[in-house]
């Protein structure tokens, strides 16, 4: 079972913990000569967290439709029983950037007293949900580290939302174009790999498809940044 959760956790903790890891190191001197700046300040923020939404959603969403294809493609049909917990990690990891991203905005405006009363309070969170998860199963436990991991976000959003009035509903506000372009993403990847039988077709065609129609959506849908993430992109290519 160890080896099942360790093999399915490192997917979701290549992608989602280094852009969270990068986040954190550059985001913070950003911030922090903004303190004085409150509207320049929440307006950096909104674009920061939309920026990580648009990269996180889509990257998490793709290794949960595509868990089976994954494993078997990458790791043999010996670590099979790794995609379900590959799922539900993943879910997981959606949100721990844009928590990250919360919690470095409190340390970058001289707020770490917040910062430690957050992370204090999540120690009985942590408890009781251990305590509810772990006697049933280690699937019951990667889904209760999801919705812990969901809660958190709140929980952090929730300090930024008393003192700068964007809390962790208009955060999530700001992303809903990410939102909608991945659950779009997400149902045509499904549909298309349930008539390829071959896994590793399956995982090319679904990353292609994902692509193509994730950045179609939001193109469609107007989305600014991804523009700009697109540019980005060109340019370094």
């Amino acid at each position: 079972s160890l080896g099942y959760y360790t093999r399915a956790q490192q997917f979701p903790e290549l992608t989602a913990g280094t852009l969270n890891s990068v986040l954190n190191n550059a985001t913070f001197p950003m911030m922090a000569t903004l303190q004085d700046k409150k509207d320049e300040l929440i307006q950096t923020f909104s674009r920061l967290i939309k920026l990580s939404a648009l990269v996180v959603f889509p990257a998490m969403a793709g290794l949960a439709v595509l868990s089976d294809e994954i494993i078997l493609v990458l790791l043999g049909e010996q670590w099979l029983p790794a995609s379900e917990l590959l799922f539900w990690l993943a879910l997981s990891y959606v949100f721990i950037p844009l928590s990250s991203l919360n919690l470095n905005l409190l340390n970058a405006i001289g707020r770490s007293d917040l910062f430690m009363k957050i992370d204090f309070s999540k120690v009985p969170i942590i408890a009781i949900m251990m305590v509810i998860t772990f006697p049933i199963s280690l699937k019951a436990v990667v889904i209760g580290k999801a919705l812990t991991a969901l809660i958190y976000f709140y929980m952090n959003g929730f300090m930024i939302g008393r003192l700068y009035d964007f809390g962790a509903f208009k955060q999530l506000a700001c992303c809903w174009k990410g939102l909608i372009a991945t659950v779009v993403m997400a149902f045509c990847i499904w549909g298309a790999k349930s008539f390829i039988e071959t896994s590793i077709v399956g995982l090319a065609v679904g990353i292609i498809i994902g692509v193509v129609v994730y950045v179609a959506v939001l193109l469609v849908l107007k989305e600014e940044e991804a523009k700009v993430l697109l540019v980005k992109i060109r340019r370094r290519i």
